[in-house]
């Protein structure tokens, strides 16, 4: 089949899934596109790679000042963000106290800069990241926002999924890599390596087999809509084979395992024994590291080795630059100057993060750093966990991800900006606006019951009050 007929198709087939969701996607709003365009820079590749509007200069320069262009188009959609919630009228204060774990370790983050070597550089990109959060705020602070976040999902994949496949295979001038020592085929997909892809794979492939499960005992009315899951499944998993990233494929079916376990009726009945199993599985999994070295059996079996391709050098490396272990080196300013030009030399594929996102937070952030991104990932799974018996679902996709992103960051920097910390985020930060929601309908409910009076003045409060999302007081969630 000829190359152009070949994306013609594919833009066709999106286009009829999108006409597919209709139904779903109806009365959403506009603005989704908004965050879907920041995941798919992210999951893909810069602007500027796909126009070739590339600077010129070395390599470490490039990395370090970034293109114009990019900067462009991320300001853009950060400003239309901005509007997006100001007309939402948005309560900040009580957004942020809602999320004050991340909100403490984002100020942390901003006060880093200030001892960064490259202030300017580190303040740029804080401000860039920040971007994530506003297009966040624009998925979770929708009127419907269970909804919006699975239509978010399932339009990156009806993206995604299908023009990669189609670049691997009638454009591997752009979805095939080589690489510079053996030759050996790297299959990227609209990814810009192999990593990326893997990543990709792996989140939507979670969401299919989440949206699977939560459909499935309504088959009978969603046969198209698993139809189109069970299909999406079969080429994700062809992709992640293509890929060969054994991080993604083994948080994969750790992912799936723990939906799979999640199913149980025990747990059904009383989510909250979710921690329990959880912490269980760890002590089991550390007696068998323990006892038969499980860990070197799992990357043997993975294709591997114990060196993690070089990851272990690498961090031996690292460790012998001084920097400041409490404070670190400042918001992503690690890889920077001579920092940088060291590593590159030692190392020609040009290395750019630790390939450990717990250890790259240490080296940019110090311990405190990392002390304050543990509380938050634990906080979060707290939230989560107690918001099971409200939005059971919306808290079960949240746990998983929880659960790979741990495992993912092993071997690579994630706590940062990558496609699966930004599907984290929506579920960490979504749950945290819908507990403060169930709270202030509690509240609502029991000044009613202590004067039923209230009721009536309430009525009429609620009319002109409004909760952080934007939504009336006391409006239910729609993802029980």
């Amino acid at each position: 089949m000829p190359p152009f007929l070949a994306l013609i198709l594919t833009f066709g087939f999106i286009v009829y899934l999108f006409r597919q969701d209709r139904r779903e996607a109806a009365d959403l709003s506009g603005a989704l596109w908004l965050p879907l365009c920041w995941m798919l820079i992210y999951a893909s590749r810069l602007p500027s790679q796909w126009l070739s509007l590339q600077n010129v200069g070395s390599a470490a320069q490039i990395y370090e000042e970034g293109n114009v262009f990019d900067r462009i188009v991320f300001l853009i959609l950060i400003l239309l963000s901005i509007q997006v919630l100001r007309q939402r009228r948005v309560a900040w204060f009580r957004l942020l106290q809602a999320n004050l774990p991340l909100t403490i370790f984002l100020g942390y983050c901003f006060l880093s800069i200030s001892w960064s070597d490259f202030y300017f550089i580190a303040f740029k990109r804080w401000v860039k990241d920040l971007g994530i959060y506003l297009t966040i705020l624009v998925a979770v602070t929708d009127a419907r926002r269970f909804e919006a976040v699975c239509i978010l999902f399932r339009r990156f994949a009806y993206l995604t999924v299908p023009l990669s496949i189609t670049f691997i295979k009638y454009f591997p001038e752009l979805g095939v890599q080589y690489d510079g020592w053996t030759g050996q085929s790297l299959f990227t997909g609209i990814t810009s390596d192999k990593n990326a892809l893997g990543g990709l794979c792996l989140v939507t492939g979670l969401f299919f087999v989440w949206d699977t499960l939560r459909r499935w005992k309504h088959r009978a009315n969603d046969r198209k809509m698993l139809s189109t899951n069970l299909c999406f499944l079969g080429f994700i998993l062809w992709l992640l084979k293509l890929a060969g990233s054994a991080t993604s494929l083994l948080c994969f079916l750790v992912g799936v395992g723990s939906l799979l376990l999640f199913q149980l009726t025990a747990i059904k009945r009383n989510p909250k024994r979710i921690s329990v199993l959880l912490i269980l599985g760890v002590l089991i999994l550390l007696s068998l590291d323990f006892v038969f070295d499980l860990t070197s059996t799992i990357i043997s079996m993975v294709g591997r080795d114990t060196t993690l391709t070089e990851r272990t050098y690498l961090w031996r490396d690292i460790q012998d630059i001084a920097f400041n272990p409490f404070f670190g080196t400042g918001y992503e300013s690690f890889w920077l100057g001579d920092r940088l030009q060291k590593l590159w030399s030692l190392y020609p594929w040009e290395p750019n993060q630790a390939h450990n996102g717990y250890f790259e937070t240490y080296i940019n952030l110090g311990l405190v750093g990392l002390t304050l991104l543990c509380i938050f990932l634990l906080s979060t799974f707290l939230k989560l966990r107690n918001s099971l018996l409200t939005e059971f679902q919306c808290s079960l996709f949240g746990i998983t991800l929880l659960c790979s992103l741990l495992l993912y960051n092993i071997t690579e920097a994630a706590f940062k900006p990558r496609l699966i910390w930004y599907a984290f985020l929506i579920s960490a930060i979504g749950v945290a606006i819908g507990d403060e929601r169930h709270t202030q309908e509690s509240k609502h409910e029991l000044s009613t019951k202590k004067d039923p009076r209230a009721k009536c003045r309430f009525g009429a409060f609620d009319k002109l009050q409004t909760d952080l999302t934007g939504l009336p007081v006391g409006r239910p969630s729609e993802d029980a």
